[in-house]
């Protein structure tokens, strides 16, 4: 019977730029590995140059395409773009084990709850975002001003999904590759909805109290 007693652990992090790719190695007596990622993604690398797709290409390399763990923490951009972006590389992984939040379970009520509200929400904040850049030309006095705040926006949807350049109108389903990449890696493996994140019906029911509202809004800022 192999000892599995863990003797060593080596804990690589990258630096592909703004975002989170953790690749953690437990080694037994035997020197037999364990390979745990968690997340893959990048908003991009301005100071170090770096790609996803080259960590990617050096994950592949040192586990030799075998994760025995896949842990995806949250759906956003800077922590799963790397699915999409190099997928035709990790499809040629094998993964045993896939671990989400409980808010990706397509069974659990609550999480397809919250996750409705908060496409409203995305939805209300892309709108005043284009609604921001495009009444700026016409306001002179608050031009600056209005321009600074809807950039503020926009830098913060870009947490939710991939942007277009040049201040281009954002798409209805601009959130589109963040879900199919966790679409994706729930694929990969046998999916565990089982990451511990806070569970609360007063969550919901502060979504509830402010979808109205932001709806009306979505209706009236351009």
């Amino acid at each position: 019977m192999p000892d599995t007693t863990i003797e060593r652990v080596r804990v690589r992090m990258f630096r592909q730029g703004l975002g989170d790719c953790h690749l953690i190695s437990f080694f037994t007596r035997d020197n037999t590995p364990f390979h745990m990622l968690i997340d893959c993604g990048t908003l991009g690398a301005t100071t170090t140059g770096v790609k996803i797709a080259d960590v990617v290409a050096h994950i592949a390399r040192e586990t030799g395409e075998h994760l025995h763990l896949l842990i995806a923490t949250h759906e956003h951009h800077d922590h799963l773009s790397g699915f999409n972006s190099a997928r035709a590389a990790f499809d040629r992984f094998q993964v045993d084990q896939v671990w989400v939040a409980w808010t990706e379970d397509p069974a659990d009520p609550l999480a397809q709850d919250l996750a409705e509200h908060a496409d409203d929400l995305l939805n209300t904040l892309r709108l005043a975002a284009d609604a921001l850049d495009a009444n700026s030309a016409r306001l002179r006095t608050e031009r600056k001003a209005l321009r600074e705040l809807g950039a503020e926006i926009r830098d913060l949807l870009s947490f939710s999904g991939e942007l277009p350049a040049d201040d281009a109108p954002l798409a209805a389903d601009f959130s589109k590759t963040v879900n199919e990449a966790i679409d994706f890696i729930g694929n990969k493996g046998m999916l565990m909805a089982c990451l511990p994140m806070p569970r609360s019906n007063r969550i919901v029911e502060n979504f509830s109290r402010s979808r109205d509202l932001r709806r009306k809004s979505s209706n009236t800022c351009c």
